[in-house]
């Protein structure tokens, strides 16, 4: 869920069924027709940005970081995205999140695709961001 406020955007999520660390993303595309999540696109980075992680200097404005709490087989993630004009709550509905199968290793040079996906792996779960 996003959630709009004066000082920026709120993003939650439960993802049920996971019990390890994954990466979470804004992807491109809110189109869901292929089964290995490959039709919601790269991720959403409308400022050119190489990929990072949220507070450690640039990063693509999809990059959300990590999922990291768990309680009985379910995930809970929240991130404030401070207001910035690469992140307007407008431009991400009809986009689509995605929660990989790993965890988001930044733009580590040591990772492959460190530089375009923190090598967060396969698309596992995913859903279009539409108004509530």
């Amino acid at each position: 869920m996003f959630t709009k406020s004066s000082t920026g955007i709120t993003v939650t999520a439960e993802v049920h069924g996971i019990s390890t660390p994954r990466a979470i993303h804004i992807h491109t595309n809110g189109d869901l027709g292929a089964l290995d999540g490959t039709s919601t696109g790269p991720h959403y980075n409308p400022e050119g940005n190489p990929h990072g992680l949220p507070g450690q200097g640039l990063h693509h404005a999809g990059d959300l970081g990590i999922i990291e709490d768990f309680l009985d087989g379910n995930a809970y993630y929240i991130y404030k995205i401070r207001s910035k004009p690469d992140f307007v709550l407008s431009d991400v509905i009809g986009r689509s999140v995605v929660v990989h199968e790993n965890l988001d290793h930044g733009n580590d040079p040591t990772c492959s695709n460190g530089n375009t996906t923190g090598a967060s792996g396969k698309r596992h779960y995913i859903c279009v961001i539409g108004i509530p």
